[in-house]
């Protein structure tokens, strides 16, 4: 014979369930009721230890519920009362909680546990489950589903399984901005100006004037010191005077022609490329030394 509540070899009940038996038959209960309620007592009892014996937490705490009702016999009655305890305590729970992606509490999320619907609306309560790995669906109108996958440990109570549901949200582009190219003005090429080769050309020629009369003129006048000095006739004397003259007039147009040439080139070159300007602006010096033998042209240039 075994514990109160099972059944013993030979298909007998134990003393206890026929003690039970008498008592229910003693208030006006029929033979075969009576039966089927020890029946149904017992197998509870035998079926929820096997379940709680595999992990089947909530199927073994439904039937304790069954077989430690007042219907039942006292003894199995009374161990199903102190299995149903030990059950609920080693039974876990989790709490649902879903969130979009700006992190604001959804409420219309279905839940699916294990391929089967667990719940419509998410309402903030603890849910039973059965300890072990489990398979979660979150499904929201408008969002893609969200699957995940947990472990639930025996005892582990009110644990939070949370998800975010909602378009994923692009990321920042962490790359600089791009920097918009910077329009340069058109540039002319560069080139002289015609301007600029006329005025080179006369201060050219004014230059070799100044040197052609510059030398006869100190040729003439070193033949005269040497033949006639200081009686020469004036009219000789009055040649070498032209011829100085004339040097000189002809290194100052050449002076005035090469400045005004490069007046114009520089005056040009501004006007195509103006950011290309330095700090000192170029100019020019044009001068006139007197000398002994006449006059000597100067001309200066800074870049």
């Amino acid at each position: 014979m075994t514990i109160a509540g099972k059944r013993v070899a030979g298909g007998r009940r134990a003393p206890a369930c026929v003690a039970a038996a008498v008592a229910l038959a003693g208030l006006g209960v029929s033979r075969a009721a009576l039966g089927d309620v020890i029946d149904e007592c017992v197998d509870a009892s035998d079926l929820g230890q096997v379940a709680r014996d595999r992990g089947q937490l909530l199927a073994a705490r439904e039937l304790f519920l069954k077989c430690a009702r007042d219907q039942c016999p006292a003894p199995v009655q009374r161990d199903c009362a102190v299995w149903l305890a030990d059950t609920e305590s080693r039974l876990p729970s989790v709490v649902f909680r879903a969130r979009d992606r700006a992190g604001r509490d959804l409420v219309d999320v279905t839940v699916y546990l294990d391929g089967k619907k667990l719940l419509e609306r998410l309402d903030g309560r603890a849910r039973a489950v059965d300890p072990g790995a489990h398979e979660l669906r979150w499904e929201h109108r408008g969002s893609p589903a969200v699957a995940q996958r947990f472990l639930v440990a025996e005892g582990d109570k009110g644990r939070l399984l949370e998800a975010r549901i909602g378009p994923e949200t692009p990321k920042p582009d962490s790359r600089p901005p791009a920097v918009p190219p910077v329009l340069r003005p058109e540039r002319r090429r560069a080139g002289v100006p015609a301007a600029s080769l006329v005025l080179g050309g006369v201060g050219l020629v004014g230059l070799a004037g100044f040197g052609y009369f510059g030398l006869t003129a100190r040729r003439d006048r070193e033949e005269l010191r040497d033949r006639c000095a200081p009686d020469c006739r004036e009219s000789e004397v009055d040649g070498v005077r032209r011829r100085v003259i004339a040097a000189n007039v002809s290194l100052g147009i050449g002076m005035v022609a090469l400045g005004s040439a490069l007046f114009w080139a520089l005056t040009e070159r501004e006007a195509v490329a103006p950011q290309a300007r330095r700090a000192a602006k170029p100019s020019a010096r044009l001068g006139v030394l007197p000398t002994r033998e006449g006059a000597i042209g100067v001309v200066g240039l800074r870049l």
